[in-house]
């Protein structure tokens, strides 16, 4: 028996019930596969938004602050002496504060070293970069900033440049 010969030999009905079970079914399914999964990622996604809106204007606002450090630093260089580059950067991260943050400095070449670290208060981080670039003339070469866990802490990874000979 085929399937349309046996769609014929029910009763209007068991038919009926048929069509409308399937239909049930089938706003069952869209529901369930579609529409809910893509209304839970729109919610993610407006979250995340509103997140990372929050944490531009908290940068910018830090920026701000920076630039006032900055302007507010003697313009006087005192240098690191003969103490090794990747050395001074630790010492003096530990003495900002940053030193439970800290989790690696290691030298990159002569006159570079990278540094990581993670859970670091932004504004410490923000006023040790501050004073290694005025006080001795230690530049973030590359800096990149992720949000740590609570307000206020950051992750971050940067590799430090000399600029003395």
């Amino acid at each position: 028996m085929s399937l349309q010969q046996w769609w014929h030999e029910l009763e209007a009905r068991e038919r009926r019930t048929l069509i409308i079970g399937a239909v049930v079914l089938a706003v069952f399914f869209f529901i369930q596969f579609v529409w809910l999964p893509a209304h839970r990622e729109a919610d993610r996604l407006a979250q995340q938004l509103a997140e990372q809106r929050a944490l531009l204007a908290w940068m910018q606002q830090m920026a701000s602050e920076a630039q006032g450090l900055r302007a507010a630093g003697g313009s006087e260089l005192v240098g690191i002496g003969n103490q090794a580059l990747f050395s001074f950067v630790d010492q003096s991260a530990r003495e900002a504060g940053l030193g439970n943050a800290l989790r690696q400095v290691e030298p990159n070449g002569e006159q570079r070293v990278r540094v990581t670290l993670q859970q670091a208060n932004f504004d410490q981080l923000i006023h040790w970069l501050v004073t290694l670039k005025t006080r001795h003339g230690i530049d973030a070469g590359t800096f990149a900033v992720r949000r740590g866990d609570s307000p206020g802490l950051v992750d971050a990874q940067l590799i430090l440049e000399s600029s003395a000979p």
